[in-house]
């Protein structure tokens, strides 16, 4: 099913499409033109993403005739600003970028390899050369950036092996620096190469029904094998786990196969098989396409099981923290087709997906998908500005939290960073002052920073500077403890009077500005106080009820 054009191209958060499936995971925007050609029932293809000098977000789209280039800056407002037609018609495209450039291929038609120049983004991107002398078509691409690397798998003219090109010396135009046939060099007989992922010039190739092997490619005319398995089963794609003693792969075909992680330094063995079907326990067939690792979570494009987010801090028991059905009709796990790919390493934290045929969709992993347990994120006007209190029930693997403001509730800005408290089973209370709030409603939303890389983010909460100071709630307290302090008063001297049922002054308060709680009270009688706050020549009434 297409959606109308006017209204799939700009989705808000949480505003529509409210039967999709998901957990942890909320949908900013969706794209989709509805007026590209389909092949056998898909439009789009592969994603990637690209940051320019200036820091605006970039998808980069594969359709059947076309590469789209989408400004997702503003998450809610995704817009296309350029495209590029090669062209051909294929329904398998991929993408990579360098420095300023794109590059692609496709398994259809004879394009060779696209270089596009992304240098003048926001405005425009240009088809600056296409290589068609070694490969008129390939299935994928992957570069090993700080190698300065390119590598062609599953092409016409090397089906068996590599192409490997020098994308550093000159990234308009990549000199070929190696043309293997793998199983000249240890790989296995069938040694047909259908994905890949390159790091420190090591590549993990995945040979389909052949198994997974993996060559070091220091010299890219004469690589050798590291070590190799047969996977049983049709290995996909893989991508390594940081660290470098563990890989994760997907195995396509036949269907319902799990993804699999292996530890390289122990012979490859197998230390963690998972898979969980979002039509289970009635069809637990989904096939996995394509994982993408980031930190300690690995982000997974399902056909027809959307994106899905496995953590895997116990590597020896991954567990699905997130998911994101981009189609949430389907009923069975008949096909091929829907989640193609993702790209989770935008600077933004958002995720983008693409689907074959519902186009790009903007997510954002919620922050209860990472280790932080939240208790609550207030945001309350006080006199010196607005008061931003969290509180957090526990934390793992916390490095910081970035506080962000919004004028509109879409564009963040970055107001500042506070530390967290690394991994922590104790509950800890957090709070800024934004001094210098923006005049009317001000929004505001939390970065919450793994030590590791990943993010995510808080719910996004509200104040409007402009209205009266917030009601102070009732507190129930037990006689002989300490009263805290008001957000509102935070950060200020003053005093206070307690006030029984009678109207008589039982006690009289002083708190200094670094205080965040009152003296204790002293055992007082059970029963129904007042307080009245008295700071900076304003006052203040707090109903307590004091319990033995």
């Amino acid at each position: 099913m297409k959606y109308p054009l006017f209204f799939s191209i700009l989705i808000g958060l949480g505003s529509v499409l409210t039967a999709q499936v998901s957990e942890n995971m909320a949908l900013w925007a969706q794209w989709d033109d509805n007026l590209l050609p389909v092949s056998s029932g898909l439009t789009y293809n592969d994603i990637w993403g690209y940051v320019d000098g200036n820091g605006n977000e970039y998808a980069i789209l594969g359709s059947l005739q076309k590469v789209h280039f989408i400004n997702v800056s503003n998450p809610a407002s995704p817009i296309e600003v350029s495209t590029v037609t090669p062209g051909s018609s294929s329904i398998w495209r991929d993408f990579k970028t360098y420095g300023t450039y794109a590059y692609g291929v496709a398994d259809q038609g004879s394009e060779g390899l696209l270089v596009m120049n992304l240098s003048n983004l926001p405005g425009s991107v240009s088809l600056t050369n296409q290589l068609t002398s070694q490969f008129t078509r390939a299935h994928n691409i992957f570069i090993d950036v700080p190698n300065g690397r390119l590598y062609v798998a599953g092409s016409n003219t090397r089906n068996l092996g590599l192409w490997v090109y020098d994308v550093a010396t000159n990234p308009a135009s990549p000199s070929l620096i190696g043309s293997p046939i793998l199983y000249d060099f240890g790989g296995p007989s069938n040694s047909y190469v259908h994905d890949l992922y390159v790091e420190d010039n090591i590549a993990y190739c995945s040979h389909g029904y052949s198994g997974l092997y993996y060559y070091n490619f220091s010299s890219p005319a004469t690589p050798y094998a590291l070590g190799g398995i047969p996977t049983g089963a049709y290995n996909h794609s893989s991508w390594l786990i940081p660290g470098g003693q563990y890989l994760v792969y997907a195995q396509e075909v036949p269907k319902g196969m799990p993804m699999v992680i292996i530890d390289l330094m122990d012979g490859m063995s197998t230390v963690a098989s998972f898979k969980e079907p979002l039509l289970a326990p009635g069809h637990m067939d989904n096939t996995p396409h394509n994982p993408f690792v980031k930190g300690n979570l690995i982000y997974t494009s399902y056909y027809e099981d959307g994106v899905q987010v496995f953590n895997i801090s116990n590597i020896n028991n991954p567990v699905r923290v997130a998911y994101y059905d981009t189609e949430p009709d389907n009923a069975t796990y008949s096909g091929t087709d829907n989640n193609w790919g993702i790209y989770p390493y935008l600077p933004s934290g958002n995720i983008i997906a693409s689907d074959t045929e519902h186009g790009l969709f903007i997510l954002q992993l919620q922050a209860s998908a990472l280790p932080v347990e939240w208790l609550s994120f207030k945001a309350i006007k006080r006199e010196k500005g607005i008061q931003l209190s969290w509180q957090t029930a526990s934390e793992e693997n916390n490095e910081q939290y970035a506080v962000e403001r919004s004028r509109d509730g879409q564009s963040f800005h970055l107001l500042t960073t506070l530390p967290g408290n690394g991994t922590t089973s104790q509950a800890h209370q957090y709070d800024f002052i934004d001094k210098q709030p923006l005049k009317g409603t001000n929004y505001y939303r939390i970065r919450q920073d793994d030590f590791d890389g990943n993010s995510a983010y808080t719910e996004i909460v509200s104040a409007n500077w402009n209205a009266p100071l917030a009601d102070l709630e009732s507190l129930v307290l037990t006689s002989g403890a300490s009263i805290p302090i008001p957000l509102q008063l935070l950060g200020a001297a003053g005093h206070a009077q307690l006030i029984d049922v009678t109207g008589r002054s039982v006690k009289q308060i002083k708190w200094e500005v670094e205080d965040n709680n009152l003296p204790v009270l002293g055992y007082l009688p059970s029963g129904q106080y007042w307080i009245n706050y008295h700071s900076e020549g304003q006052t203040y009434t707090q109903k307590i009820l004091l319990v033995r």
